[in-house]
């Protein structure tokens, strides 16, 4: 939480819950931070409804994926990003103002302990993971809003593959594949050509 009393302010953990990434699923560095937003995310829920926050006007989230944060600021998941990511960017996009969603350095991150693992001796004595990072203490805080691009997890057309593939098969190549045996091959082969002598 941050609070600004008077122009003093303050900063403190409110709560903090990490996930494990499952061993048995072979994900992608870009996959496994989406899903690290979806825990933030639900988290974020959960603390809403305990305060009665009903107004997100004063709620800021932070990532330090920019990839995380083009998926989940994306206006139609389900027609740009691929199943997987497009499940957990509409939950994302269920509890976050993605408009309110900005970008932080790893260093900066408290969050980034969780994950890269620290000792409890280390945890306790860190002072980024207990009074958050220090841009967070300018009274006047300011956040910059930047476009981040994602060609991570994208739908690719198959419409487009498909008319694509169709224009650089030549006749012969669409023959060889539609034909089953050797034999029907030969023979469309042999009809064509007595029908192009007869005309």
């Amino acid at each position: 939480t941050r609070t600004v009393d008077q122009g003093t302010v303050n900063v403190s953990l409110l709560i903090a819950h990490s996930k494990v990434s499952p061993i048995n699923k072979k994900l992608t560095i870009p996959r496994t931070e989406i899903m690290g937003m979806v825990v933030m995310a639900k988290l974020l829920a959960k603390v809403k409804e305990a305060f009665k926050l009903d107004n997100d006007d004063n709620i800021l989230t932070f990532s330090d994926s920019t990839i995380a944060i083009a998926q989940a600021k994306t206006s139609d998941p389900k027609v740009t990003l691929k199943t997987f990511v497009a499940n957990r960017v509409e939950i994302i996009q269920q509890h976050i103002d993605v408009s309110k969603l900005f970008y932080v350095n790893t260093k900066d991150n408290p969050a980034d302990k969780l994950t890269r693992g620290l000792t409890p001796a280390a945890l306790v004595e860190d002072e980024v993971w207990f009074n958050g990072p220090k841009f967070l203490y300018d009274s006047k805080l300011m956040l910059e809003t930047k476009e981040y691009q994602c060609d991570v997890d994208l739908k690719t057309s198959k419409v487009m593959s498909k008319i694509a593939k169709e224009e650089k098969e030549d006749d012969i190549q669409m023959l060889i594949k539609r034909s089953s045996s050797w034999n029907k091959l030969r023979r469309i082969v042999a009809y064509c050509k007595r029908w192009k002598t007869k005309n």
